[in-house]
């Protein structure tokens, strides 16, 4: 991979370049601190329980319901919650959607697309989004019959989404060759491409629907390019596995997400070395200041991956906020999200800058009484983290259709 990296990186300065050059100057936010929002959605239910139940069909069926009411009840009180921020990027994990076919059916039907129905209820609310890039991680298809739509295919997609605030200019980050790209998405997938690890690449579970083609576990990141207020720079959205998986295999916890984090620090590192602007990197990173495994493999050693962010020179929003670091807790409450008390008791949604702002402030939502839906559902089983920055970038006003200054 890294003897891609150099020509690949010019290629993206390149195109960062061009950003900046052909978006009008009304089209770019400013006057205001850059803010940023990483926000699980929450698919609503136990993918892995489903996955493993003896009567798969069935649990699907009616997981898949429970998984499109319990959103459709979240939505407003996840809009809500944006639109109160009002992050010029947002950085969303568990985006999922659910087809028949490759379609969408409203109610009764379970078939709802997470990202269109959040696009909506932000537009209902005068909150306008766009999605600026995307990238796809688990698809599963399960065959089923149902009533009134009779025999086809279910499709199950999870994606990573990076949406911008109308009055944003961004786009998306090419990363063909320096990760594993999906073609017509604009991210990519981690590829655990350590050859000499006897372990699944990328790790699968049986698939009792379809034996021949095996759940695929997927994880990735995505990155977009934004101009804001004169000043470019990269944002990026990732969701590292749980440290769970591969332990009933005999893996040693957080196996997966450390050599995921591995190749995120190693992909961070190439744009920032190029690029030589702020990156921010939001996301659920299954890891807290709080993890202390290590694991010697001999030719290297797994550490967390939030240490690992931490080695790579990369500061925790948070705790510049916050430098006695209180707790901040982010996941997770009860799959039924009913609980009536928050049982949020670990902070694992992160946001991190290269580059340290002169002024930062962090925020927690949808972690209070309040922000729960009219049934009584918590809006996920993670709570929103906005930050806002102050990078000390010299503001230059400029007339209408006037030229972007860029800090140096």
């Amino acid at each position: 991979m890294k003897r891609l990296v150099g020509q690949r990186v010019r290629w993206l300065g390149l195109a960062l370049l061009l950003t900046i050059l052909l978006v009008p100057f009304q089209a770019v936010a400013k006057q205001e601190d850059l803010r940023v929002m990483t926000r699980n959605l929450y698919i609503g239910l136990d993918l892995l329980a489903v996955a493993e139940a003896p009567d798969f069909i069935g649990e699907a069926q009616a997981a898949l319901g429970i998984a499109a009411a319990s959103y459709r009840e979240r939505v407003a009180t996840l809009a809500a919650e944006i639109a109160e921020q009002a992050p010029h990027l947002v950085a969303l994990q568990e985006v999922y959607d659910f087809t028949f076919n490759d379609q969408n059916f409203g109610p009764p039907f379970p078939f709802v697309d997470f990202l269109d129905e959040l696009l909506g209820a932000l537009q209902s609310r005068g909150a306008m989004y766009q999605p600026v890039a995307a990238m796809k991680n688990t698809d599963i298809a399960i065959p089923l019959t149902l009533p009134m739509l009779g025999a086809g295919t279910v499709r199950v997609i999870d994606r990573d989404v990076i949406l911008r605030r109308a009055d944003v200019a961004a786009s998306p980050v090419d990363l063909t060759g320096l990760c594993r790209t999906q073609a017509d998405w604009d991210g990519c997938n981690y590829g655990l491409d350590i050859s000499f690890l006897p372990i699944p690449n990328p790790p699968v579970l049986p698939n009792p629907a379809d034996p021949e083609h095996p759940i695929v576990i997927e994880r990735g990141l995505v990155a977009a390019y934004a101009l804001f207020d004169g000043q470019p720079l990269v944002f990026v959205n990732t969701h590292l596995e749980v440290r769970e998986l591969g332990m009933a295999q005999g893996l040693p916890v957080g196996f997966y997400q450390s050599l995921q984090a591995l190749e995120l620090v190693e992909i961070l590192d190439a744009l920032r070395a190029e690029l030589q602007v702020p990156i921010l990197v939001g996301g659920d990173f299954n890891s807290s200041s709080q993890d202390n495994f290590l694991h010697d493999f001999g030719a290297f050693v797994l550490t967390p991956p939030y240490r690992q962010m931490a080695a790579g020179g990369f500061l925790d929003a948070w705790v510049l906020h916050r430098p006695g670091e209180p707790d901040g807790f982010t996941c997770c409450q009860e799959e039924n999200l009913l609980n009536q008390r928050s049982a949020l008791y670990e902070r694992i949604d992160l946001i991190f800058s290269s580059e340290e702002p002169r002024q930062v402030k962090v925020h927690l939502s949808g972690n209070k009484q309040a922000d729960k839906s009219p049934a009584g559902l918590w809006p996920s089983d993670h709570a929103g983290v906005t930050a806002r920055l102050d990078y000390g970038v010299k503001r230059q006003a400029a007339g209408k259709g006037g030229n972007v200054a860029v800090a140096r």
